[in-house]
């Protein structure tokens, strides 16, 4: 073999040889990029010829090997050059090759002995020494030639993005806070942590805009940032001094990073100016760079403390004599000097009123900066301490590691620390590593950074905490897959493990546990798929870089891995048939290959799908089916790929809490309840933070990451390229007292998407839409309010176009205002797309009473339809569920409103025509329910069909009223006359004043009717969208069943639909709060708990889903005492029975029907609900459920039948029938008769 690893004669060489050659594993888009190695495999051995053919080319190798070095010894003067390496590969090569002439020498051997299993082990340790040999000998051409190789990393997947929504997952530090700063106007926050993150924060709520990572080109280590290293550019860049080197860069969160100065002159510090248009660096001197940048001016030696001042130029200054100067734009010096100790900290106020020194000794003086008076003087305790002066210059902080935080009230006499904001960091159980002092005047706030990377944001003026983030140890240790691969259970190094159900495409599982240490240099444990161990075997020659690859079981070697230049092994996964291969180096080099074993070929190359530089990710895995690959990083975020491209599918995260999010790069995303500020992830566009639910209308995904691992039959969401454009800026006010009475005041300013509707809720129902009218050619602009009009006053562009607006609406006797107390108003802004949504501005106000205080009332709507105008759709339990829930709900109302102040309204098709549930009768329902208050509590129930529209991208769903025809829904026309859409029924449970809503729809939908009920049952995720839109306008509980058909629907063993018998079953008892009231929130829930435990019984799975309002008050439907609760109509356990099955004994098929008849005769025997002693499923098999099998004989018209009642294989009775071929149905009926029978006198739950 040729040092290029060629053999020789290739035109003769055996078919093996053919496929031997080399193939860098390097992304195919990008020819350019340097390769991880080579991967050689031989999962089986050759015949007896092959191997003996190899084992002649190996000796052949040998001989011309050992002639090379013979040679090479000639040419001293070269080696001597790089004598220690070449003599290093010499000793490794000569080793080698003495070994491999050894293995063939024992090979023979056992081929003489006959010994096959000691040939095979000899062979495949032949084939390793062939494959080392040919790297060491590469190796060793090259040291000979004194050229080197330059490998680098492979370059990212990620593309390249433009100007566009970002997804930010909130993930904070996982380690201590080193330094923080704000910008100059406090709207932005950026830290740095010991974790080699920095990170970008909107100030005012803790939302994370934008990360830059320790391993980003020209980020310095953790070690080299301090507190007065960070500042914030005016447009949210950052500007950072590496204290190391001395260098300033500049970091934008939409490009590279690059440096501002060359490090000749090093920079130390850094300070802005508070409108952000210079920045002060120190080193040698001071210097003023503009944000172009270029250099204005030097202000001499010293160090810079403090901001410069935009209308009078300031910059504060303490030189190397420790004595602080001001500086102005003419070039003047006024120097700060006390009697005391040199100086050795100073501060300067944002807007350049007011300055603060500090000397060694503690003495603080403060200031006034526009002539040099000082105005107060005190004595500090606990070293030397960092200043921070407020906007303003009336609060100092102060800090140190020895006297801690503190924020002194410099207008006191004495300055005194202020008490409300002790007693909050006093609450914070941990050491406090750094400081900072917001400038905003609007919002004074103070952040301080602890220990473990928690954030806390504390209100300067009232010590409330306004937010924070805990410090969170993400980063992943350990992926596994189960063996069928549809379950993935995540570990972080904080010990939690997240088990993901990658079905529902959701995390169902959590569990805490010892924080995981992964020894320096390991490699994380990444589960999966069967993975192998990959180990270097080097006695003496340990220059050599190849590893072998052994199965863990057996320990045969599988491969070898020639890993060009690296020191230390991949990780190598296998999916379950071998016909995958992931290798991830711990740089992140990653590629999937794949490992389909050629035709005819026992040793091979993998081919390659894809390879990429992963960046961040700490652990990775592949499925065993070997599809998918999953990464994990050290931020906590899971990346998902499939095995045709490095591109994400998607990316997901879970949080402790419940919080949990999956998104793709197309923006459609999952997330509990839609998605809200706790999900884990958000938006960010220009730096404006966008909760995930704000964009829920057009990219709400449910079950997105089943979807995209293929494991859900339903299809992606269509969605548009995300490139919106921001909502307007609003500011609103509230006059209580008003000429009008309560008045709203609302102010707009657009921010380049337009001024779209303003919605406004009153209770956290949505009261009314406000929509700008504009006249043509720039006249008047006008509000409509449903329908009224008002006047706007209006401000344009030069353009025309429409810039700020300001209009007033009156609140006086909406339905919706509580008539004590405050109430809370809400208003949040659209673009002019009507995407993108603001964060809700709220205000509150109280409205004078004009009527005494009346008790609450129930008001309840029940519908029931199991009779239908297409006998088709017939079911039997949902106007039966319909009077059950009735009657429950009049016995709990009366219990705590008082039987005069309960209102149920029952409309099902067991009552007369006149109560029947038409569309008619049902939207009557609701206007007479208009009559309610806002402080009454409304209850609805819909049983019965539920259907999915399949027009547009957000498929309705339509409840079907009495009079629907499944054949005719089709039709848009006959649709809106039997049938009631999710917007249609928001709409009218929107006219209806009361505040306290809850919503029961237990359906099961149309025209999905399956055989198989142990298949999963789910909500369709357009069915889900359409609750939460439902939720989200109208501040209401929604409880929905996710029943498939009328199977899974009426598979129930108490002739109830499983959601509504668990309802029931919570109201005798399990559900009460106190053990009398019936808290909505608890009675809910218990019944999400109960459905999967009744279903599991028989076989199959559902899960209800539960939607909460904003804010989840909970609230009391009714009261229920312990001798009432024997009056909840909860049904007695039935038995199941199924098809019946029956054989002409001589034709061994069912020649008269005889099983078509007796389930007809069943079906008709267990219509009456109330009645029946069994309950009949339209099913061949049930778990668990009973089954009448039989035989038969025909002579003439004479029938002889034999039938047993079983379960499974237990024979519960049998019984013998005579009877006539002619009257079949006779005999049916009897046959059908007789079972009813014998499971009524067995008892109810019998045959459970």
């Amino acid at each position: 073999m040729g040092c290029d690893g060629s053999f020789p004669n290739a035109s003769s060489a055996p078919a093996w040889k053919e496929r031997f050659f080399d193939m860098s594993i390097v992304d195919s888009a990008s020819q350019d990029e340097p390769a991880l190695g080579n991967l050689y495999l031989f999962p089986d051995l050759p015949d007896d010829a092959t191997q003996r053919a190899f084992i002649g080319e190996t000796l052949a190798t040998i001989r011309e090997h050992r002639r090379a070095l013979q040679s090479a010894e000639t040419e001293s003067s070269r080696i001597a050059r790089m004598r220690p390496r070449v003599e290093e590969l010499q000793r490794a090569l000569r080793a080698r090759l003495t070994a491999a002439t050894d293995v063939c020498a024992r090979f023979e051997e056992a081929v003489r002995r006959s010994d096959a299993r000691e040939a095979g082990r000899l062979f495949r340790d032949l084939v390793i020494a062939r494959l080392e040999t040919r790297t060491l000998r590469a190796e060793w051409d090259t040291a000979m030639q004194s050229s080197v190789t330059a490998l680098g990393d492979l370059a990212s997947a990620h593309l390249a993005g433009g100007a566009r929504l970002r997804l930010v997952a909130q993930t904070g530090h996982s380690s201590s806070i080193r330094a923080l700063a704000f910008s100059h106007d406090g709207s932005w926050l950026v830290t740095a942590g010991n974790d080699g993150r920095t990170i970008l924060w909107e100030a005012a709520i803790g939302r994370e805009l934008f990360t830059w990572q320790a391993d980003a080109p020209w980020h310095p280590s953790a070690d080299a940032l301090v507190a007065s290293s960070l500042a914030l550019t005016a447009d949210g860049q950052l500007l950072l001094v590496d204290d190391e080197s001395g260098l300033l860069f500049r970091f934008d969160h939409r490009k590279d990073a690059y440096h501002l100065n060359d490090g000749s002159a090093p920079s130390r510090r850094i300070a802005f100016s508070s409108d952000g248009s210079s920045v002060a660096t120190t080193g040698a001197g001071v210097v003023v760079w503009s944000n172009a940048p270029r250099t204005l001016r030097c202000l001499g030696p010293g160090v810079a403390r403090g901001s410069s001042s935009v209308d009078r130029g300031l910059a504060l200054t303490v030189g190397p004599d420790h004595r602080a100067i001001l500086h102005d734009d003419a070039k003047n010096r006024l120097p700060l000097e006390g009697p005391g100790a040199p100086l050795s900290a100073a501060a300067l106020s944002a807007d350049g009123e007011r300055a603060a020194t500090l000397d060694a000794e503690g003495r603080v003086d403060v200031w006034d900066a526009r002539n040099g008076r000082r105005l107060k003087t005190w004595k500090l305790d606990g070293g030397t301490q960092a200043l921070t002066l407020s906007r303003g210059g009336r609060l100092l902080l102060t800090w140190s590691k020895e006297a801690g935080v503190r924020l002194w009230d410099i207008e006191s006499d004495p300055p005194a620390p202020r008490a409300s904001v002790a007693g909050a960091l006093a609450a914070i159980a941990e050491p406090i590593r750094a400081a900072g002092l917001s400038p905003s005047a609007a919002q004074p706030l103070l952040v301080v950074g602890t220990e473990s990377g928690a954030l806390w944001a504390i209100d300067a003026t009232r010590g409330d905490v306004v937010w924070s983030v805990p410090g969170m140890r993400l980063s992943h240790v350990r992926l596994a897959f189960s063996a069928d691969g549809r379950q993935l259970t995540v570990t972080g190094e904080d010990g939690a493990a997240h088990r993901w159900d990658l079905a529902s495409g959701r995390p169902v599982e959590r569990q805490a546990s010892a924080p995981v240490e992964t020894p320096a240099g390991a490699t994380p444990d990444s589960g999966g798929g069967p993975h192998v161990d990959v180990s270097s075997e080097a006695p003496s020659w340990t220059a050599h870089a190849g590893h072998i690859v052994r199965d863990p079981e057996t320990g045969e070697p599988l491969g070898y891995y020639e890993s060009w230049g690296r020191s230390t092994p991949p990780q190598v996964a296998f999916s379950t048939a071998r016909d995958r291969v992931l290798l991830f180096h711990k740089g992140g080099s990653t590629a999937l290959l794949d490992a389909t074993r050629p035709r005819d070929q026992w040793l091979f190359k993998p081919t390659i799908r894809w390879s990429a530089k992963l960046r961040h990710v700490a652990v990775i895995a592949l499925s065993p089916d070997g599809r998918h690959v999953v990464a994990g990083t050290r931020d906590g975020v899971l990346y998902f790929r499939d095995d045709r491209s490095a591109k994400p599918l998607c990316q997901a995260i879970a949080l402790s809490g419940g919080r949990w999010a999956v998104a793709d790069d197309e923006g459609r995303y999952d997330a509990p309840s839609g998605g809200g500020v706790a999900a884990g992830f958000h938006w960010v566009l220009d730096l404006e933070p966008i909760t995930l639910d704000q964009l829920k209308a057009r990219y709400y995904d449910p079950f997105l990451l089943a979807k995209k691992l293929g494991l859900s039959p339903e299809p992606l969401r269509d969605v548009t390229y995300l490139a919106p454009k921001l909502f307007p800026a609003a500011r609103l006010e509230l006059d209580a007292r008003g000429p009008n009475g309560p008045t709203l005041h609302l102010w707009l300013i657009d921010r380049g998407g337009g001024i779209g509707p303003v919605r406004v809720s009153i209770n956290d129902k949505e009261a009314f839409v406000c929509r700008v009218i504009e006249e043509p050619a720039g006249g008047a602009v006008r509000v409509r309010i449903g329908d009224r009009e008002l006047l706007a006053g209006a401000r344009r562009r030069e353009d025309g176009a429409l810039q700020e607006l300001a209009f007033s609406v009156p609140l006086a006797r909406h339905p919706y205002l509580l008539p004590t107390g405050d109430n809370r108003v809400t208003v949040v802004t659209t673009n002019h797309q009507e995407l993108l949504v603001s964060r809700d501005l709220t205000g509150w106000v109280a409205v004078a009473a004009e009527r005494a205080p009346e008790p609450p009332h129930l008001w309840a709507i029940v519908v029931g339809v199991a009779s239908y105008a297409d006998p088709s759709l017939r079911l039997r339990y949902a106007a039966k569920d319909a009077e059950d829930i009735a009657a429950a709900l009049q016995i709990a109302g009366a219990g705590l409103f008082g039987e005069a102040h309960v209102h149920v309204k029952v409309l099902s098709t067991e009552r007369p025509v006149a109560e029947w549930p038409t569309r008619a009768n049902v939207e009557a329902a609701f206007s007479e329910a208009r009559g309610a208050r806002s402080d009454d509590v409304l209850v609805l129930y819909l049983a019965g069909h539920g259907a999915q529209l399949k027009e547009g991208q957000d498929q309705d769903f339509c409840f079907l009223t009495q009079d629907a025809v499944g054949g005719a829904l089709a039709d848009s026309e006959v649709r809106r006359r039997v049938a009631i859409s999710s917007h249609e029924l928001t709409a009218w449970i929107q006219r209806i004043p009361a505040l306290k809503q809850v919503l029961l729809l237990d359906t099961c939908h149309a025209g999905q009717l399956v055989a198989d009920w142990s298949e999963r049952r789910e909500l369709p995720s357009s069915h889900v969208r359409a609750i939460e839109r439902m939720k989200d306008r109208m501040g209401l509980y929604v409880l929905a069943g996710a029943a498939a058909g009328a199977v899974s629907y009426e598979a129930s063993r108490y002739a109830q639909g499983l959601l509504t018998y668990a309802l029931l079953f919570g109201m005798r008892g399990p559900a009460l709060r106190e053990g009398r009231f019936v808290d909505v929130h608890l009675w809910l829930t218990h019944a999400i708990d109960q459905v999967p435990r009744l279903a599991a019984r028989l076989g199959g799975v559902q899960r209800p889903l539960l939607a909460v309002p904003r804010g989840g008050a909970t609230f009391d439907v009714g009261a229920i005492e312990p001798a009432e609760r024997g009056r909840i109509p909860l049904a007695i356990e039935l038995p199941l029975l199924v098809r019946a099955g029956f054989q002409d004994e001589d034709e061994m098929v069912d020649t008269l029907g005889l099983g078509e008849l007796v389930d007809e005769a069943l079906r008709d025997l267990s219509a009456s609900a109330s009645e029946a002693s069994f309950v009949f499923v339209e099913v061949d098999t049930l778990p668990g459920a009973c089954k009448i099998v039989g035989r038969y004989r025909v002579e003439r018209d004479a029938v002889a039948a034999a039938a047993r009642l079983v379960r499974g294989r237990d024979r519960l009775v049998e019984f013998a029938f005579q009877g006539r071929a002619g009257a079949a149905g006779e005999l049916a009926r009897a046959i059908a008769e007789k079972a009813s029978s014998a499971l009524r006198t067995a008892g109810p739950g019998s045959a459970a």
